[in-house]
């Protein structure tokens, strides 16, 4: 492939497409939702950091914008599908840390990384559902079962796979940092 910015760009929409898809596939537990449309957007802000995390949840919510477009008015359709997921790419602020603490093989301090993004970016979708709908207590209970759910999925990626949280030509380590002949 060519460019680096093609290359990110590539990944943005990799991401933004992903969380779409995801979207369109429920996880009904009873009267409760697990949302894992959020996942992909959480691990690309974690990979790639803030401007580009929120660049792809942005555009996540803009293709679901355009999706349900005919459905109601703007407003209602932004706060409902725009909102939750726009700002989720807020986890790229956690992208420095969980990467240098997965690069230096400390786990445990990697794992209160992705915990702490996950339930920043459940809390940002929880707020948003409870902006629009009325029924508090199964968006809470669906909220901490995405919680959760996202949580297990992205700690055991780390777990079983750090490198993939940490692209080669990522800003957040130093060339130091990076060199596999002082690390390993």
């Amino acid at each position: 492939m060519g460019s680096t910015s093609l290359k990110n760009w590539m990944e943005i929409l990799l991401a933004a497409a992903i969380a779409f898809v995801l979207t369109l596939i429920p996880i009904v537990i009873g009267e409760f939702q697990i949302t894992l449309a959020i996942l992909p957007l959480i691990y690309f802000g974690l990979r790639r950091g803030l401007a580009k995390g929120l660049a792809a949840s942005l555009l996540a919510g803009v293709a679901l914008l355009a999706l349900h477009q005919g459905q109601s008015n703007f407003t209602t359709v932004f706060v409902t599908h725009v909102g939750p997921y726009a700002f989720i790419g807020i986890t790229g602020l956690f992208a420095r840390n969980t990467q240098r603490t997965l690069n230096n093989k400390r786990f445990p301090n990697a794992a209160l990384n992705i915990i702490t993004a996950t339930t920043i970016a459940t809390i940002l979708l929880v707020i948003w559902q409870l902006l629009t709908q009325g029924d508090t207590e199964n968006i809470l209970i669906s909220g901490v079962l995405t919680l959760v759910a996202n949580a297990i999925i992205l700690m055991l990626v780390a777990r079983f796979s750090p490198k993939a949280y940490i692209p080669k030509d990522t800003p957040f380590l130093s060339r130091k940092e990076k060199s596999k002949l002082l690390n390993d």
